[in-house]
């Protein structure tokens, strides 16, 4: 199968453009698919058109949208911020920035000139350092026609790298240091990136430039404070990385001045793989970075730092180490006891002119054939599990291992489990606890509950019940854990059908009314045919015509369409950047 992978930094302006309004560049958390986010991004879109937002509309490339003598900077609360989970008990911002300051700022960025300055200033910062540091997380477009699931290993692509690339180097070097920055998004001093544009020496005496314009936007979208850009958006990813290109350059510079050359990194976003052949030059190494850092309002975690002196074992993740000893799934796909009948099947299909797709019918083999043993009934399964989730909570691996057990039982009936000496409540309660404490899980944890859901043999009425009492249970156990927004988005996608096709909403009376997601009580506002009484954005500062209507926010023909098993294609099991 074709594919291009295309970076940002290869695009024109017209596709950088069109490929940073895409809504899922837009906003990069995941979110059931009757939230409509296209419906307000183009609003925006359609009536800014490629003009960018000023209060005098001096020129043609100008649009004025905002009331006399009133600052959207003055309006604490003009985007929509949910604190997403990142353990049971800490949490990090994901911003939905207003359509218009998002627009504003794409269109400001992409202009030609603009787009080619700052592609020019890219490649000339990464260039200065490409012998001794690479990175692996510049955004980039997958075009061609893929399949879903090829799309998200595709998004694995750059991590994968690194952990090979980290395997190679360990013939040339024998030591290892893992680095983090702290908080990274929510520390970035906005000044910094007009530095990042145009160097410190000539932002601090052009106040006027293209760079200062950027640090601006940054600044008055978020109530004019200068630390901090807003997370999940691919344009914050572009200048995270722009300053971290610049950041690049500085460490280099003073390592050449400290005579340290023996060494290289490898680097993912925020996270640092040094390479060295002396542990006094890592510490040197470091230290360096740690005082550059403190300059741009940055600091090294502590949480991450790791020291190896064997780099081989090191370079794969200790969670990924642990689950190749542990994993109760026997994997056949590459063995000759597997692939022989496979290539056989294949062949017969293609000879009876049945199929002549070889994907297709290596699908359809699939089917019939499963290629994994399982050394544990379905319950031990998730409870071996579980004791995984909490030596290595929220690990990418905990991911794989659950989309494991998920494929195992997605084709199961009620009998099979019963056959296997398991009870569904009990897989149910496993399956909430690895949740509740393990936040990064929630998609895969969902579509889990989802299947596990659909398993009861009983009718459609009682089943419709029980779904909607063990949403309450787990929602009412929710609140012993603290507050956890995104899970309360994706529970409410389990029955949201089931409230808008409910002839009698007082069965859900005290549900929907102890709801406080403003994301959930728009779905559900409108599934129950109630005006909504608020958006998600403060807008007081826009002149009428130009707020953002929300009537087509909630797509009412996916909702009345929904499968009760959440798709694969309705989630994205891993991100790169959280791996």
């Amino acid at each position: 199968m074709s594919y291009q992978k295309k970076s940002i930094l290869e695009m024109s302006h017209e596709e950088a453009r069109n490929f940073l309004l895409k809504s899922e560049n837009y906003f990069t958390l995941n979110l059931p698919s009757y939230f409509n986010i296209d419906s307000i991004l183009n609003q925006a879109i359609d009536k800014m058109e490629d003009k960018i937002l000023s209060n005098k509309n001096n020129s043609d490339t100008e649009i004025n949208i905002v009331k006399s003598q009133v600052k959207y900077s003055d309006y604490p609360n003009i985007n929509f911020c949910m604190q997403l989970n990142k353990t049971s008990n800490s949490y990090r911002p994901i911003t939905l920035i207003h359509p218009y300051l998002y627009v504003d700022l794409v269109n400001a960025i992409t202009k030609s000139d603009s787009w080619t300055n700052l592609v020019t200033r890219f490649n000339e910062l990464r260039s200065k350092v490409k012998n001794q540091i690479e990175c692996f997380s510049i955004p980039f477009e997958v075009e061609g026609q893929l399949a879903t699931d090829y799309k998200k290993e595709l998004a694995l692509h750059f991590w994968k790298k690194i952990e090979q690339e980290s395997i190679r180097l360990s013939i040339e070097y024998s030591y290892m240091l893992k680095l983090d920055i702290s908080n990274f998004y929510g520390s970035i001093y906005t000044h910094s990136l007009h530095w990042a544009i145009i160097g410190e020496e000539n932002a601090k005496e052009d106040h006027n430039s293209f760079g200062s314009g950027i640090d601006k936007r940054f600044q008055w979208m978020n109530y004019r404070e200068t630390v901090g850009i807003p997370q999940g958006n691919v344009v914050s990813d572009f200048f995270a990385e722009l300053l971290l290109a610049y950041i690049d350059v500085k460490l280099v510079d003073e390592l050449e001045i400290s005579k340290i050359s023996g060494y290289h990194i490898l680097r993912y976003r925020d996270d640092y793989r040094i390479f060295t052949n002396s542990i006094d030059e890592l510490h040197k190494i470091k230290k360096i970075l740690s005082v550059i850092l403190q300059r741009y309002k940055l600091s090294l975690g502590d949480s991450k730092t790791k020291l190896s002196d064997n780099v081989v074992k090191d370079s794969i993740k200790e969670d990924k180490l642990y689950w190749l000893k542990h994993n109760p799934v026997v994997k056949l796909s590459g063995d000759k006891f597997y692939k022989k009948p496979e290539k056989f099947f294949s062949n017969f299909l293609s000879y009876v002119g049945f199929s002549k797709k070889k994907s297709l019918s290596k699908r359809r083999f699939k089917n019939y054939f499963d290629n994994r043993i399982y050394s544990a009934t379905v319950q031990k399964h998730l409870f071996i599990i579980k004791d995984f989730a909490d030596r290595y909570p929220n690990s990418g691996q905990l991911v794989k291992a659950l989309n494991e057990l998920k494929n195992r039982i997605d084709s199961f009936e009620e009998e099979d489990f019963i056959h296997n000496g398991t009870d569904i409540d009990t897989l149910i309660s496993i399956l909430v606890d690895i949740i509740l404490k393990n936040p990064k899980m929630t998609s895969i944890g969902i579509q889990l509950l989802s299947i596990l859901l659909l398993k009861f043999n009983i009718q459609d009425s009682t089943n419709i019940y029980k779904k909607f009492e063990t949403i309450k249970k787990i929602r009412k156990k929710l609140e012993n854990f603290g507050e956890n927004e995104y899970l309360d988005i994706w529970l409410n996608r389990l029955i949201v059908q089931i409230i808008y096709k409910s002839k009698d909403n007082n069965l859900f009376e005290d549900y929907l009314s102890s709801n406080h997601n403003k994301l959930v009580s728009i779905a559900n506002d409108i599934v129950t045919a109630k005006e909504i009484s608020e958006g998600i954005f403060e807008e007081e500062w826009l002149i009428g015509d130009f707020k953002i209507d929300f009537e087509y926010f909630i797509d009412i023909n996916e909702i009345v369409n929904l499968p009760d098993k959440i798709s694969d294609d309705e989630i994205t099991l891993i991100e790169y950047s959280e791996m």
